[in-house]
């Protein structure tokens, strides 16, 4: 939410609450060519929700959905 704050209203915006899915949307979108820049999280291997940390690395999540993905 903080980030829409600094979108233009009119932008076409697309929010996705978790930010695996996200990640995960963001590659499967993706073209031959593209790149997906994931920002934000840095070199962290947690994120702090309601006070706690959860778990997650946005490499793995790359990781995990190329593993899948790849023919």
């Amino acid at each position: 939410e903080d980030i829409k704050k600094g979108i233009p209203q009119n932008s076409d915006v697309l929010t996705i609450g978790k930010r695996k899915d996200a990640v995960q949307y963001a590659l499967s979108i993706a073209k031959q060519g593209d790149s997906v820049v994931l920002s934000g999280m840095g070199h962290y291997k947690y994120m702090e929700v309601n006070k706690q940390h959860i778990p997650y690395s946005d490499e793995q999540t790359v990781r995990e959905y190329l593993s899948l993905t790849e023919k």
